[in-house]
Order: C-alpha cells, then sequence, then structure tokens
C-alpha cells in the first residue's frame, strides 16, 4: 500500500520522507515544533556555526530509523517467516513501525540546552525515581517503575520524551494499539531491554502480542546503544557537517544496508551486519572519539555548560517551577502572575536570564566578562602534571575533589577574596568549638576539622599569591574534567557479529580485525580525572605563568602531604 508522503529537505541527507499523516499528527504540533528552539549541541563557542536544533536531529535518527526498517523486512523477514505466516509478519511488522515512532519522538521531552538543562528534570535528590514513577503510570506498568533501581538507569530526557510523548500522543488512532507496544516505545526511547530481572516473564520469549522479547532487544539496541545505533550515525553526521570538524566519512548507507536481524540457536534473536559494515563500524567508533576527545572535552566547552547550568540555577531561584513537564506542554507553568512559560524551549530560559540579576546570567550574556582556561586540554595538562610521581598527582586530584565538595558549596566553583573570606570564618568558628567542648572525641574530631579547614585555606592563599605575583585578578574558577577513554576499548564493539559467507554463522567483530584498544598501563600515567582552572587573562597574558601555578601545586602537595591524606581520610561528616 503506498503512504502519500511529505518531502523535507535535509541538508544532510537530502530529502526526509515522512507520511503526511505523521506530519499533521505528530511534526506539525506545538510540541514538537518546540524542538526548532532546542540547541543540539553546546559547541558554538568553538563553532559558531553549529546552530542546529533537536528538531532537524530528530527527523534525521527518523530517516535512518526507517532505512533500518526497510532493510530488516526485505532481508530478515523471509528467514523469520513462511510466506503464508502473515499474521506473525504483520505482528512483527507493527513493532518495526513503533520503532520509526520511538526514533521521531526520542528527544521529544529533551530539556533546554540539551544535555547541559536534562540534569534539571531530576528529583531533588538527584535521582530520576519521580521520572520513573511518572512514566509507570503512564503505561500502567510497576514493572517499569522498578528500573529506577538499575545500576545504570535512563537519562532524564529519555523518560521525559517517554513521558511527553505517551501522553501528546499516545491516544493518536493507530499509533500504538496495544499496551505492549507502549511498553515498547518506552524501552526503545530509554534502552532498557527486557529481561526477567525487569519484571518480564520470558520464559516463553513472547509478550501479550507473540513477539519474541530477543527480537525486540535488537530494535532497543539500534536506537540505543553504546557503540552505534541510529540516533549517535546521526548526531555524528550532523555535528561534523554543521561545525566542520573533519574526522572520518561514515557512509550511514552502505552500514544500515547491512543490518539483519538473526534467529541463532540457543540465543536468540541478535543484530547481524554484513561484511560490508565492518570498514564503517570503525569509522563510527573513529568519528565519535574525535567529536568526544576534540569538542566535547574542550574546556570552553566544559565552561559554557558550567556557565548555562549556574545561569538556569540563577533562574530558578527567582522563578521556581521552570522546569517540569507540565512546561513543556500546552498547559504551561505560571512563574508569576500574568508570566506564564510553555512548550519551554532556549529562548524562554534567555528570556529569563535577561530578567534575572545573577553574575551566571550576566556572564552567559556577555562574551566578554567571561574567564579562559590557563590550559586548553587534556594534552596540555598531561604536559603541566605528567611528570608527577602518580602517587602524588592522585593525592593532588582527590584533594581537589574533596576540596570542591566543602569549598564550592559556599561559592560554586570560584576561587576569590569571598571564598577566603568565607573559609577564614568558618575555621574560625571551628576554633572557637575547639576551646569550648568538653567532650575529648567530640574535641578532637572538631581539631581534625580546623586543620582540614586550614588545609583548605593554604590551597586558597595559593591562588591569591600566584595572581598577585602574575597580575592576574584573584577570581579563578576551577571545573572539573574526565580524560578520553577510546570506545575501542569497549568489548561490545568487539562482539558485535558479522555476517561472511564463507563462515557458517556469524562472527565476532573483535575475531575480524585487530581493533585499537585502551592501553592498559595508561592507567598508571593518566589519572582518571583532571581540572581545568579559568581566569580573566589580560592582553598581555604570559602563558609562562601556568608553568608557575603547576611549581606552586606541587611544591603545596609535597609541603601539606600528610596534613592532605589526613584531609582524605576524613569522614565526610566532621567537614559538614
Amino acid at each position: 500500500m503506498n503512504v502519500r508522503c511529505k518531502s523535507i529537505k535535509d541538508p544532510v541527507y537530502g530529502y526526509v520522507e515522512v507520511p503526511v499523516d505523521i506530519v499533521r499528527s505528530i511534526i506539525n504540533t506545538p510540541v514538537f515544533q518546540r524542538l526548532r528552539r532546542i540547541a543540539q549541541t553546546s559547541y558554538e563557542p568553538l563553532y559558531p556555526s553549529a546552530t542546529h536544533n533537536r528538531f532537524v536531529h530528530s527527523l534525521g535518527v527518523y530517516f535512518l530509523g526507517r532505512i533500518v526498517t526497510s532493510c530488516i523486512r526485505n532481508e530478515s523477514f523471509g528467514r523469520m517467516f513462511r510466506d503464508d505466516d502473515i499474521a506473525a509478519r504483520n505482528r512483527y511488522d507493527r513493532y518495526l513501525t513503533v520503532f520509526e515512532t520511538a526514533c521521531l519522538l526520542h528527544d521529544v521531552g529533551h530539556a533546554p540546552f540539551s544535555h547541559t538543562g536534562e540534569g534539571f528534570f531530576k528529583d531533588a535528590d538527584g535521582t530520576t525515581k519521580n521520572l520513573h514513577s511518572r512514566v509507570a503510570e503512564l503505561l500502567g506498568n510497576t514493572a517499569f517503575e522498578k528500573l529506577a533501581a538499575q545500576k545504570k538507569t535512563a537519562a532524564p530526557h529519555e523518560l521525559m520524551s517517554v513521558i511527553v510523548g505517551l501522553k501528546e500522543f499516545g491516544e493518536i488512532e493507530g499509533l500504538f494499539k496495544t499496551e505492549a507496544e507502549k511498553d515498547f516505545f518506552a524501552r526503545a526511547v530509554t534502552g532498557y531491554v527486557y529481561t526477567r530481572e525487569s519484571g518480564v516473564e520470558d520464559d516463553l520469549s513472547e509478550n501479550g502480542d507473540h513477539v519474541n522479547y530477543s527480537f525486540l532487544n535488537c530494535l532497543i539496541s539500534l536506537l540505543n546503544s553504546s557503540i552505534v545505533d541510529v540516533d549517535r550515525l546521526d548526531y555524528l553526521i550532523r555535528d561534523a557537517s554543521c561545525t566542520g570538524f573533519e574526522s572520518v566519512l561514515v557512509d550511514y548507507r552502505r552500514l544500515l544496508n547491512g543490518v539483519r536481524i538473526e534467529n541463532l540457536p540457543s540465543n536468540g534473536y541478535k543484530v547481524v551486519y554484513s561484511k560490508q559494515s565492518v570498514s564503517v563500524l570503525e569509522n563510527v567508533v573513529f568519528a565519535h572519539d574525535s567529536e568526544r576527545k576534540w569538542i566535547q572535552g574542550h574546556p570552553a566547552i566544559g565552561y559554557e555548560m558550567q556557565l548555562i547550568k549556574d545561569a538556569i540555577t540563577e533562574v530558578q531561584r527567582k522563578y521556581p517551577g521552570v522546569f517540569g513537564e507540565a512546561s513543556l506542554g500546552s498547559d504551561g507553568t505560571m512563574l508569576v502572575s500574568g508570566l506564564r512559560v510553555r512548550y519551554l524551549c532556549d529562548d524562554d530560559i534567555v528570556f529569563l536570564m535577561k530578567n534575572s540579576d545573577g553574575d551566571a546570567c550576566r556572564r552567559f550574556l556577555d562574551r566578554g566578562d567571561r574567564y579562559a582556561p590557563l590550559w586548553k586540554s587534556e594534552a596540555e595538562f598531561f604536559a603541566l602534571f605528567g611528570g608527577w610521581a602518580p602517587d602524588k598527582r592522585q593525592t593532588l586530584i582527590e584533594f581537589y575533589k574533596t576540596f570542591n565538595k566543602s569549598i564550592f558549596a559556599l561559592t560554586p566553583h570560584r576561587i576569590s577574596e569571598e571564598t577566603l573570606n568565607l573559609q577564614e570564618g568558618d575555621k574560625n568558628k571551628a576554633a572557637e568549638k575547639v576551646k569550648v567542648e568538653s567532650d575529648r572525641i567530640l574535641r578532637q574530631r572538631q581539631e581534625r576539622r580546623v586543620e582540614a579547614l586550614e588545609t583548605y585555606l593554604s590551597f586558597i592563599r595559593l591562588f591569591k599569591d600566584f595572581a598577585a605575583e602574575n597580575g592576574l585578578q584573584f577570581d579563578f574558577e576551577i571545573l572539573d574534567g574526565t580524560p578520553f577513554s577510546s570506545n575501542f576499548g569497549k568489548d561490545e564493539l568487539r562482539d558485535i557479529l558479522i555476517d561472511l559467507p564463507c563462515k557458517d554463522g556469524p562472527v565476532k567483530l573483535g575475531d575480524l580485525t585487530k581493533l585499537l584498544s585502551n592501553d592498559v598501563s595508561a592507567a598508571n600515567k593518566f589519572p582518571q580525572k583532571i581540572f581545568y582552572v579559568f581566569c580573566k587573562r589580560p592582553e598581555n597574558f604570559n602563558l609562562a605563568c601556568v608553568r608557575n601555578l603547576a611549581g606552586r601545586l606541587e611544591r603545596f602537595t609535597d609541603d601539606n602531604y600528610a596534613k592532605i591524606k589526613s584531609v582524605l581520610v576524613l569522614n565526610s561528616s566532621c567537614l559538614s
């Protein structure tokens, strides 16, 4: 049956064909159009042309998802079903259609500023239990609520996308025909596969629609995986196109046209790629590694993201309730009398920033008032600190993390005169408590707290002296960073199955090609955490002062080694 489609021009793929019914019932709605004003990335500080949005990305994922479903229908169904087994074929075909819907709606609940803002959807305790409960409520399935207890849970934007998708579009005629289809939609978006542990009784490997769970898990992995899926493919290709960042060519058609789902003896259904896909699979990992290392890991991007988070925090203090399910839809949220926000997007947050007087909002709007990093990459960090003995370097990083939790609760990310004054006040109060404490145990704990606070003060004064010596303002920000780790080291990549005509069954990719892997010895050479120091750099800034700071930090670590170790073993309650 021919379905009338609308052609939407896309700069990456040419024309994206979307059924007219989908355009009318989903794409043209305010809830979906909201995505036009949700930035895809926070890359603009480095790449001003990276202005693409979640709307075009969602269309791109839908386009790639339909290539996958077409290939499965044409290449896999013939082996899965007898010619006369039309009912079974139609049942499975329905789930391919729901998979396409999940591709289109997988980001419909994204927060303003995408991943930078999604943390504000979390509960007050930093978890996503309430989001899981809301999904379970919409599904009428308490099993989904139990998934919140898993070690690795779905991202807040994924859960919110399920909530918005089901709430706004769940009752469209024909979109979901059964409750089982809605459950699959939720799992495809969040990446939760079907297991006995998740409340699924899969002894017969069939759900209420008599569709094999391992087949559905294959579809889930094609939208939400840790190595390659249609979501990742689109953003890698689109981000490269919009930024101009050139890494390697990702031939998506060669890759996706090789997708098969095969029923393997004793293993159930598995995703299998044809041999033509091997080179593209490696290129996907190369492209993702490059984007993570040289763009996502750049301190300018990390600074932008933190600045946005701090600015949103200031907005929320003035306008509580701006983030939430109601704000994303037509109901909206009343912030103050006469001011309602609905279909929440980046523009709304920027408007509210303009009506806030906080320091972070001001610096977000005034690019000239931002800070610059003293070192600009993990390579420079390793050049400065890589020569240290691993134990000493790790001790400094662990101390910084402890310092971070204690000090930055007072002045987030800042080391300044205000930080120094607040810290001195805390130390003096603690010292007074020592004088009047009669209980020996409590007095000893308080004495250890005074010693820890004095060590923190020494760290702060180090920056004050450094600023004075080098003509800098005593106003620094320190942000965490995570050293790059290649996806070539993941077992999930090695375990991808490849179909070779010369073999009786699929072969693991790791058995066909020598994949790059992480250097096992690198753990000792490179730390698991790094940090960046930001400040207002004058026009005549001398890069030699960066070495000066590294030297000061090394002397601080040497001179205070025993005190630092003492701080690290203190119970966190002693410093609260």
